[in-house]
């Protein structure tokens, strides 16, 4: 015990208590001094925000589209005799009868949820949509039946019949 007492300086603490003061406070100056105009475009990557860092509320508006999801919704916008009016992009009609229609959704979305509506354009309730993935139900038939990547969508007027009217489908995975 004599032996570190013999070395224990009032130089040695001086020194050792200055080497927490500048660990320390370096750090607090630097989380104090540095923000976000400090950091270099692309810096701060996936790896580097904790899991659950980043709440919906510090998410500004529109700064997350669909083009930047790593798994984008799929849709289509399609009219009552089957054509593609609009889409997402690899979506292709394999049959359509009635209100009947096969689509291709060019991927596979078994673990998706399949949403369909149909389109509403003078303010009155033209019936009803529905569907489901093809890998899901027995309703499907030829190139469809049982594809991951196709699905069956049915469009019905007021009475439940099936009917030929305009719906949108989307799927998010």
């Amino acid at each position: 015990m004599r032996s570190i007492r013999a070395k224990v300086t009032y130089a040695n603490v001086i020194a050792t208590v200055a080497l927490f003061g500048v660990v320390a406070g370096g750090g607090a100056y630097a989380a104090a001094t540095i923000g976000a105009g400090d950091i270099k475009k692309n810096a701060v990557r996936a790896k580097h925000v904790k899991k659950g860092a980043i709440a919906a509320a510090k998410i500004r508006n529109g700064a997350v589209r669909p083009n930047k999801l790593q798994r984008p919704p799929i849709w289509a916008r399609v009219a009552a005799n089957g054509t593609i009016l609009g889409q997402s992009g690899g979506i292709s009609m394999i049959s359509t009868l009635g209100g009947v229609h096969q689509l291709d959704l060019g991927r596979n979305v078994d673990s998706g949820a399949l949403i369909v509506t149909s389109i509403d354009s003078d303010g009155v309730v033209d019936g009803a949509a529905g569907g489901a993935i093809c890998s899901h139900t027995n309703q499907c038939s030829g190139a469809a039946d049982g594809s991951p990547s196709a699905a069956r969508i049915y469009t019905s007027n007021t009475s439940g019949n099936v009917t030929a009217l305009p719906f949108y489908v989307a799927v998010v995975r």
